[in-house]
Order: structure tokens, then sequence, then C-alpha cells
């Protein structure tokens, strides 16, 4: 998984020139309205970027920054990382976009991407939100997510999907 391009997005790995942006996205309280821990500080964003700029180097995936295409700002983040709870192993799907990226598609285009991306990985997808978290639980749904539990998730409620649909009976992911 490298950079990729959609319609109208261009979705490129993270790296640690995107601490600004990373920093203004996570610790905007409108995007982490649904996170029972609130908004990142400047240290835990730095902490998230650090995190997710490691995945890439381990791992040859991860996270995307999102910037619309022919733009050089960065809408947010969103893509693929690996999760593992006893008994099984997945892909977790993330999407956070500031709130002027929000009602134009660009969650479930970031989505799509990922979904492409997952196939050839061979392991199902999961997204876990927050159970108040209506947007996302759309997007889910969008993509062809189903639900298949919830239950509690660092600190609060959530819903868990998965892509393709099935019957896990795996626990929620432990907190990263």
């Amino acid at each position: 998984m490298s950079g990729t391009r959609t319609d109208r997005l261009l979705l490129r790995p993270v790296t640690r020139d995107d601490l600004v942006a990373a920093e203004e996205v996570l610790g905007d309280p409108r995007t982490s309205e649904h996170l029972p821990g609130g908004p990142a500080s400047p240290a835990e964003a730095q902490a998230k970027l650090d995190f997710w700029v490691a995945h890439w180097r381990t791992r040859g995936f991860g996270y995307w920054a999102v910037e619309l295409a022919g733009s050089t700002g960065v809408l947010g983040f969103g893509g693929l990382q690996l999760g593992d709870v006893p008994g099984e192993r997945y892909l977790n799907l993330f999407y956070r976009l500031r709130p002027s990226a929000w009602g134009h598609g660009y969650a479930a285009e970031v989505g799509r991407a990922a979904q492409a991306e997952a196939t050839a990985r061979g392991l199902p997808v999961w997204i876990v939100t927050g159970a108040a978290n209506e947007a996302s639980r759309r997007v889910a749904e969008r993509l062809g997510f189903t639900e298949f539990r919830q239950g509690p998730h660092q600190g609060g409620w959530s819903r868990f999907y998965r892509w393709p649909p099935g019957n896990p009976v795996a626990p929620p992911p432990a907190p990263h």
C-alpha cells in the first residue's frame, strides 16, 4: 500500500511533515465529538503521528494524509492499519477529516480506496466508531460494512463493523 489517487483525492503516506495538520485535525473538538478522550493535545497528536509513520516503516502500509487532488492542504487522515485481537487479525479502517471536508463524500472515497488495498491483504476490515456517531455509521454502511457488535472500547460505547460481512466472535480491539 502506497500513495494512491481517487477521482478527487490524493492519498499519500503520512510523514512527520504532517504534524501541524495532525494537531489541527486530531485536536479539533468537532472531529473528536464522539471520542471519550476528547480532542488530542499537541503531544498526543505527535504520538499518534509517530505511530502512524512507524506503522508505514515496519508494515509497508498505513494511514494516508488525504489531500484534494491539485491542492496542497491536508483535509485529514484515513486508511488501514493492522489490528489484532485474540483469535483474529484485521485491518482497521480509519478516517478523520476536517469539518470543512464533511458532507462531500470524501470519507467514503477514502474507504473505497482502502477496501481496494485491503482485498490484496486477505484480512477482514473493521471500523470501530462511537455508538452515537451517525455520520460514521452511514459511511460504514455505504461501504458495505455490517455491524457485528456493540460494546465498550477505549472508554466509551462503540459500534463494530466488518467487511466483508461475517460473524466474528472476537472481542473488541485493545486500545492503541
